[in-house]
């Protein structure tokens, strides 16, 4: 695969995680949550879901929403103006990795309730949203991988485009 392509391809992925990521923060934000006092509108009601979950104190999961929805916001920015797309790429993983530990860590304090990650697509159960958080990863990692310079030809070493044509 020729380096056009390889970069066609990432550019293709950036897009792809860019649309996830704001299509959560966008879920987040507009998703009501019906509660016994009232309905809590999209911010507060993603911050119920962070406050049921049992991770983080009652008293800060509106500061952990915004910061959530901030942080994927300003990531999927990044990866469609396809900046430094390797670190952008890096930092995808690793914010889709503390999710998933995020979530981990609040099955096994106990709580069941669901994360809230992608409104009423995301998935009710742990295993739903880890598993969406594989593929998000796989697709991350693809997009690194493609981007990892071509290997040198050794030399006095035929080039793949002599192997590729012989004469």
């Amino acid at each position: 695969m020729n380096h056009r392509h390889r970069t066609l391809m990432v550019e293709v992925i950036c897009v792809l995680l860019a649309g996830v990521f704001l299509y959560a923060v966008a879920s987040k934000a507009t998703t009501d949550r019906v509660t016994a006092s009232g309905v809590l509108p999209g911010v507060h009601a993603f911050a119920a879901n962070i406050a049921d979950q049992q991770v983080v104190p009652p008293s800060a999961a509106l500061i952990v929403a915004r910061t959530v929805l901030a942080t994927e916001t300003v990531l999927a920015l990044w990866l469609l103006f396809r900046i430094r797309m390797r670190a952008a790429l890096f930092t995808a993983l690793a914010v889709v990795g503390l999710f998933s530990g995020y979530l981990v860590l609040s099955y096994a304090l106990g709580s069941r309730a669901p994360c809230g990650c992608l409104g009423r697509i995301g998935g009710s159960t742990l295993f739903d949203s880890l598993l969406r958080n594989a593929g998000l990863l796989f697709v991350g990692v693809t997009g690194i991988w493609l981007l990892k310079p071509p290997s040198p030809t050794p030399v006095g070493a035929a080039s793949p485009r002599a192997a590729e044509n012989p004469a």
